[in-house]
């Protein structure tokens, strides 16, 4: 249970290790290589294998769901903990494809729409999110890489979108502190000439409200050339100047207590129930506050209850403290 009069202030950090960034474009704009930037601290869950030519990479092929739940367990072990600070899927896409799969194998059925009242959908949502998550909540840096969809008519212009399901789009751009789009351009220090040599800008922020980016450092580059060592150099310069605007002071290590406090405290929870329960039964609310307790419980003993009944102890509590009101 989080205890409000204890909590302290955010500390924001200048390090990539802890951030969530999507980065998506066309094939050949560098996504892959930026991922990997730090080949000795990042491992590459690939659903596509797209750093062939990229030397020093530490990546494990994925062709399904359960690989990469295998992947994000052995994230738990602190001797891998010692290896990593930074995990990249490629593709998110083809990621949620194999969730899809996953839960139409766990369900029996060969198309998700096949389960019945449409909760196959909800059931790869939360399966996604749920999974997706855990993974800066270990501790984690996290890179998801994806696929552009791009239009151009006369009528709207051009139209950038990240290319995925609109289910599990609405997770990793919620999650996302960075969305960047990458496009190959010409060099600016070659604009001018007709054999100009063409490079990959990503950027956080564009004019045309019709290209998916997003950054939550206030100060960072609208425009960089695409590598690791730019986006490090252009959040240390975001940080800097947010330090300058706000009179605050960042750090350079990693910061996860954001994810701390992600399950509660279910054993207080439960000694509350049991407090209020030792009340009801001696008073003549007891045959309420029993069947307050097995309705929300469902046959879950509140001594044996975990983590996943978290709900219906709460519920339980809850209820159990109304009941009391009545004395």
């Amino acid at each position: 249970m989080v205890d409000v009069k204890t909590l302290k202030g955010n500390v924001v950090t200048s390090s990539i290790h802890d951030k969530v960034i999507l980065a998506y474009g066309p094939p050949g704009t560098w996504k892959t290589t930026f991922a990997t930037g730090d080949k000795e601290r990042t491992l590459l869950g690939a659903y596509e294998i797209g750093y062939k030519f990229i030397p020093g990479v530490k990546a494990v092929n994925l062709t399904n769901w359960h690989g990469l739940k295998d992947l994000i367990r052995q994230l738990k072990d602190p001797d891998v903990k010692e290896l990593y600070d930074t995990f990249v899927i490629d593709t998110i896409g083809l990621a949620y494809k194999a969730c899809v799969s996953y839960i139409c194998a766990k369900e029996g059925v060969t198309d998700i729409g096949k389960i019945p009242y449409g909760q196959g959908y909800s059931m790869a949502k939360n399966e996604f999110e749920k999974t997706i998550h855990l993974i800066p909540q270990l501790g984690y840096g996290l890179i998801m890489i994806a696929h552009s969809d791009e239009l151009n008519d006369e009528k709207n212009g051009v139209s950038v979108k990240v290319d995925i399901d609109k289910r599990p789009s609405s997770v990793i751009k919620g999650m996302a502190d960075f969305i960047l789009y990458a496009h190959k351009e010409r060099l600016d220090e070659s604009d001018k000439h007709d054999d100009a040599e063409m490079g990959v800008y990503a950027y956080t922020e564009t004019k045309n409200e019709n290209i998916e980016v997003k950054s939550r450092a206030r100060f960072f580059p609208r425009r960089i050339l695409f590598t690791y060592e730019n986006f490090i150099s252009g959040l240390a310069y975001a940080i800097a100047k947010q330090d300058e605007f706000y009179g605050t002071v960042s750090v350079a290590e990693p910061n996860f207590d954001q994810y701390s406090n992600t399950e509660v405290d279910i054993e207080t929870v439960k000694k509350e129930i049991v407090v209020l329960a030792e009340q009801l039964f001696k008073s003549a609310l007891v045959e309420k506050a029993q069947t307050a307790i097995a309705r929300n419980m469902r046959g879950v003993k509140v001594g044996a209850a975990k983590q996943i009944h978290a709900a219906q102890l709460f519920a339980t509590r809850d209820e159990l403290i109304e009941v009391q009101k009545e004395l």
